[in-house]
């Protein structure tokens, strides 16, 4: 076999085509190219997104009075209400949280009256600022749905539920506990710290919850072949007739290669040795800046290419299977392979 280096031109015109187009091609997968005319101006800056509709609200004058006397009204309504409700007599609630609203579950956000006004002052203010930035007049599209997001992202960590002295909840769970979790909650924000190196890196599931070899990567493989995009992992088949031609495996980009080797009972990988196959599977690196501006072509030919290449040095056949979301990935690599 001529092992020459794969260029772009040997490749089909759907993936050469990549190679200039800037969403994907100068910017390498899932990453954002500077290239892109939001970019250029700026659009994609929440900043700059937000100083514009701020232009837009001071511009329209008496839409933002109106909507600040709106909240207003609101907030002397809650005031007589809860002041009503504190004298004892039955009021109906100015603003009430949606159905799936998890973060007032608790009965006291309701019984008591002084964490009904809170959540109650909350919501009022919440679905004020949302409606102010979504009834913004002549804006695009792309900076409205910017701006809601972000909007969203800011109301949700300033809920009343986020913190000590207004979550009744909490607040009971201390007095219960004597403080023991909010010394929890301390050591866990030390152990984050101290996993990111003094950047907070919030653990995000049971680190002691996978073993290898017990509910993760539980097949025996051996690494034959690396570069700097990837690993190729051989599995040698459990039979006594081992079928010819080998199998590779393509992972999606999201995913490792374990995700087809957690446990005995339902690893692909544990049933395609025990039916007599040499199955060959992609590790794909973990990426970093470096990758920034790699493009479709560089990952097709350092990653199913490269591996086909060893494989067929290693056993002198090519078989491949195409393993779901990386069906793209793996049909530009088979007629790459080809067009050599």
């Amino acid at each position: 076999m001529n092992q020459s280096k794969t260029s772009a031109e040997t490749l089909p015109p759907a993936v050469r085509d990549q190679t200039t187009r800037p969403t994907l091609g100068q910017s390498g997968v899932g990453k954002a190219s500077p290239n892109n005319s939001h970019a250029k101006t700026g659009g994609t800056s929440a900043g700059n997104a937000f100083l514009e509709i701020t232009a837009r609200l001071i511009s329209d004058s008496s839409r933002l009075v109106q909507a600040q006397l709106s909240l207003w009204n609101d907030h002397l309504t809650l005031y007589q209400r809860c002041t009503q409700r504190f004298l004892g007599a039955a009021t109906e609630p100015v603003v009430e949280p949606s159905a799936g609203d998890r973060r007032f579950r608790d009965v006291a956000w309701t019984d008591n009256t002084l964490f009904d006004f809170i959540k109650q002052s909350y919501l009022l203010k919440a679905r004020w600022l949302q409606n102010a930035v979504r009834d913004v007049q002549s804006i695009d599209q792309h900076t409205a749905r910017k701006i809601d997001f972000y909007t969203g992202q800011f109301v949700d960590a300033i809920a009343p539920s986020n913190f000590l002295v207004t979550n009744p909840e909490v607040l009971r769970e201390t007095i219960k506990g004597r403080g023991k979790n909010l010394v929890n909650g301390l050591k866990n924000l030390l152990d984050d710290l101290q996993r990111g190196k003094g950047r907070l890196t919030i653990k995000m599931t049971d680190m002691e919850a996978f073993r290898i070899g017990d509910n993760i990567a539980v097949t025996p493989g051996k690494v034959v072949y690396q570069n700097e995009l990837l690993q190729l992992i051989q599995y040698h088949p459990t039979t006594e007739n081992v079928r010819c031609r080998p199998l590779l495996i393509i992972p999606a980009w999201i995913n490792k290669f374990y995700i087809l080797d957690l446990r005995p009972n339902n690893s692909f990988i544990l049933w395609a040795v025990s039916q007599g196959h040499t199955a060959f599977v992609i590790s794909l690196v973990n990426h970093d800046r470096k990758f920034s501006s790699k493009t479709l072509t560089y990952y097709l030919v350092e990653g199913p290419i490269a591996a086909l290449d060893a494989i067929e040095q290693a056993t002198v056949q090519r078989n491949r299977l195409f393993y779901w979301s990386n069906f793209t990935f793996s049909y530009y690599g088979l007629h790459g392979s080809q067009a050599r």
